[in-house]
């Protein structure tokens, strides 16, 4: 089964057409992900989250994303160090930015609870997924151990990404 045994950025780097879906398909949805990521800053300082955490978040959140343009736009076996540049300020950038969200989500009051559980969450799936593939680099687990833990960070964000959307959208002066 591919998530068992294939890296996204295996795909992103297969000669033809896989990879020419699949790289285009993140470079447009990069960029869709950091306006998601805006809107959600700008409802939560609606709710009351400061001028300080907005910011942060916005520089966070532009880093990740262009750490996930960075990676993608270059496989890996194009340029090695930018591919790996990439990858880290992607996915240190998502632990950063949800860990920031998720101490902000359970600060305000009228935050759903099931937000900070969602963005706790994240952060849980992309530090295990980190710490296998360093435990993968120094030869400890086998290739394959962190695959699935990359696929389950993926599907993790599309989760948050959308539950924050739906949870968070609307005209609505309070959300709860």
């Amino acid at each position: 089964m591919i998530i068992f045994t294939t890296y996204l950025s295996d795909i992103g780097d297969t000669p033809g057409w896989p990879q020419i879906i699949f790289n285009s398909g993140t470079l447009i949805s990069a960029p869709l992900r950091f306006l998601i990521i805006v809107l959600v800053i700008l409802r939560l300082s609606e709710l009351g989250a400061g001028k300080t955490f907005v910011i942060t978040a916005l520089i966070v959140g532009f880093l990740s994303t262009s750490g996930t343009i960075a990676m993608t736009a270059t496989p890996f076996s194009v340029a090695p160090t930018i591919h790996k540049a990439g990858i880290g300020l992607y996915f240190l950038g998502v632990v950063v930015l949800q860990t920031i969200i998720f101490i902000k989500e359970v600060t305000l009051k009228n935050v759903p609870k099931m937000l900070p559980v969602l963005s706790i969450f994240v952060v849980f799936v992309f530090f295990v997924f980190a710490i296998l593939v360093m435990l993968y680099g120094k030869g400890l687990v086998d290739r394959n151990t962190p695959v699935i833990w990359e696929w389950i960070s993926v599907l993790s964000s599309i989760v948050w990404l959308y539950a924050h959307g739906i949870a968070l959208g609307g005209n609505k002066k309070y959300v709860k």
